[in-house]
């Protein structure tokens, strides 16, 4: 249930990127952030198989890392914009992206041993 929920979500950012592109800017830059959010539509709805057991210290080092990049992807876009909306169109959608990554190595989880289903 939570999946139609991000990929609604995601959808929404991505037909308003694409609304922007094809009314406002028309840029290559704007093609990147649909990209970008389309990756990370991607990483957060496709199920993985986890190949590994991630500890909590893992996680919050995932945690911290998408932090610490999310600021500087936010002080990079905010450096040459005129507004508000400008530093959040530039800026959103690479951190949903570092954001997302961050979110799906910290809940990888490997099924527990000797629960495998027989058919």
């Amino acid at each position: 249930m939570w999946r139609l929920v991000v990929l609604g979500l995601m959808t929404a950012l991505v037909l308003y990127y694409s609304r922007y592109f094809l009314l406002i800017r028309q840029e290559a830059p704007t093609i990147v952030q649909i990209c970008l959010l389309l990756a990370a539509a991607a990483i957060a709805v496709i199920p993985v198989r986890a190949a590994w057991k991630v500890t909590h210290l893992q996680a919050w080092i995932a945690a911290l890392v998408a932090a610490c990049l999310s600021v500087a992807i936010f002080v990079w876009a905010d450096r040459d914009s005129n507004s508000v909306s400008d530093t959040l169109n530039r800026a959103v959608p690479a951190i949903l992206l570092a954001v997302t990554v961050a979110v799906r190595i910290a809940t990888w989880r490997r099924p527990p041993e000797g629960l495998s289903a027989q058919g």
